[in-house]
């Protein structure tokens, strides 16, 4: 475990928390975790993600030949496995008729390192908050109790345990993370309880990353001395009813950050940012026009029913998701979730839900149908329209993986008529390579991937002449105007091509 202490201390003024003691930058690692205390893969990725190094591969994973259950990238990951816990988990799990929960594997593994029971030290989730009372009362508690009971008898613990295993159950329920990879694609489960102590904002200051079991928690906003680290629990993006209804329902308490108690929108929430901005952005989304603009949506917006909008639009992405649902079925149903949100789109409050949910929807189902010219236009309209507003700072990692996943469309498409896409894919894959180094950090696996693109972008464009030289040189902010003005052209190019999104689906 490698946790930089020097810049956390223990909040404990309104209960469990973590607080920064020094100035901390936007893009900081604030903490640092090479191994946490669990971290597994879960059941729906077991077929596709190495369980010891955590990386995702769409063939070549290798299986445990006696348990069947786990998948390896490499011998040396196997081999790593093996020595730290498989040996003792394979012997359980190739015996059980089908695989446990992804929680119960991860507490017969805590079982078999005998890390459930105080000795000779309290183990370092005894001080989370359990919320057992909350849980007896709900209908998790009897799945908690089975599975503690399950956990106990496979891995012959002695039963005593049952106890403590039920404890650490409450305590994984409510203090968990999903791992996840670069693009946000959930993959597993992680207990650490040192991060576990950061408290949940609506308007978060940090952000957790995983680069593969490596586990950091990022600034996203310059963080005062004293000054308490928040972190999100869900997907802020949605309405104040369902945040609240999902922390509570989940976490058992209720939100009252400023985000909360003034049932702000996005535009609002916005406003309140003080995000640093970045000099190259500038050129694709000034951010003073961004900023005339959540005015502007401010000022004009009328009132709105949203909760019912979002039951109706719930209704038909439900429907549009079923796998009987043809592609031409599921775009009319996609369509008609649009189009019963015209007043949102009247009013141009494109980031406010459930839109950017339904034009996710509309981008996943052009890329499933290889509709790759009109999958760029959506996903180019949902960056400057939603993300823009929704994450305020141009590090965030969701914008930061956005504008990687524009760039990687580019090389899907022949050509495009007012758009270089060999330049664009450059240009953008140059702000990623930035920014990055503030959202997924230096030497991380989707750094290198990053880098690995722009030499096969660089190598292209020396067979093009001396454009792609000009962009490197607007990259290092050593440009020549012709450099700047050629950037330029390309982000203008991307904001007509976004413009054009909608066009193509109401």
């Amino acid at each position: 475990m490698d946790i930089n202490n020097s810049r956390i201390v223990k909040y404990l003024e309104q209960g469990n928390g973590l607080a920064v003691n020094h100035c901390i930058e936007e893009g900081d690692v604030i903490i640092g975790i090479g191994d946490p205390f669990l971290i597994i893969v879960e059941n729906g990725a077991l077929d596709r993600v190495c369980s010891q190094c955590l990386t995702e591969a769409a063939s070549g994973l290798k299986r445990c030949t006696a348990c069947k259950v786990v998948q390896y990238c490499s011998l040396a990951c196997q081999s790593t496995a093996w020595k730290t816990i498989h040996k003792e988990e394979c012997r359980i799990l190739k015996k059980l008729p089908q695989i446990p929960p992804t929680a119960v594997r991860g507490l017969m593994q805590l079982l078999l390192r005998k890390a459930v029971v105080a000795s000779p030290t309290a183990p370092p989730w005894v001080r989370l908050e359990s919320h057992t009372t909350e849980l007896q009362r709900s209908k998790r508690w009897d799945d908690i109790i089975l599975q503690a009971k399950a956990a106990v008898e496979w891995t012959a613990s002695p039963r005593e345990y049952i106890e403590s295993a039920v404890n650490v159950l409450c305590r994984m329920a409510t203090n968990a993370f999903r791992v996840t990879l670069a693009d946000s694609t959930p993959i597993g489960l992680c207990f650490e309880p040192s991060v576990s102590f950061a408290n949940h904002s609506c308007m978060p200051n940090t952000a957790i990353m995983f680069d593969g079991r490596h586990m950091t928690l990022r600034a996203l906003d310059p963080i005062k001395e004293g000054e308490q680290i928040s972190i999100s629990y869900i997907d802020v993006t949605q309405t104040r009813d369902e945040r609240r209804r999902e922390l509570k329902d989940r976490y058992f308490f209720t939100c009252c950050c400023d985000k909360c108690e003034r049932d702000d929108g996005p535009y609002r929430t916005f406003l309140k940012s003080t995000p640093v901005q970045d000099s190259r952005l500038e050129l694709f989304h000034g951010q003073n026009n961004i900023v005339q603009t959540a005015q502007a949506r401010c000022s004009e917006s009328p009132a709105i029913n949203v909760p019912t909008l979002l039951s109706d639009v719930n209704g038909l992405l439900s429907r549009s998701r079923d796998a009987s649902t043809s592609p031409s079925a599921q775009l009319s149903l996609l369509k008609e979730a649009l189009a019963i949100s015209k007043p949102l789109n009247q009013y141009k409050l494109f980031a406010q839900t459930p839109y950017p949910l339904i034009l996710n929807e509309i981008y996943l189902h052009y890329l499933t149908t290889s509709t790759y010219a009109k999958a760029l236009s959506v996903l180019l309209f949902i960056y400057l329209n939603c993300d823009l507003y929704n994450y305020p700072q141009p590090h965030h990692p969701i914008r930061v993986t956005r504008l990687f996943s524009i760039a990687k469309l580019l090389k899907s498409i022949n050509g495009m008529q007012n758009i270089d896409v060999v330049s664009a894919n450059q240009t953008l894959l140059i702000c990623v390579r930035n920014l990055g180094v503030k959202s997924h950090g230096v030497g991380s696996r989707f750094m290198c991937q990053v880098e690995e693109e722009i030499g096969d972008v660089e190598a292209v464009q020396r067979t093009r002449g001396d454009v792609g030289l000009r962009l490197v040189e607007w990259g290092k902010e050593e440009s020549t105007e012709a450099g700047m003005e050629y950037a330029r052209k390309i982000f203008e190019g991307l904001r007509i091509l976004a413009e054009d999104a909608l066009i193509d689906v109401l």
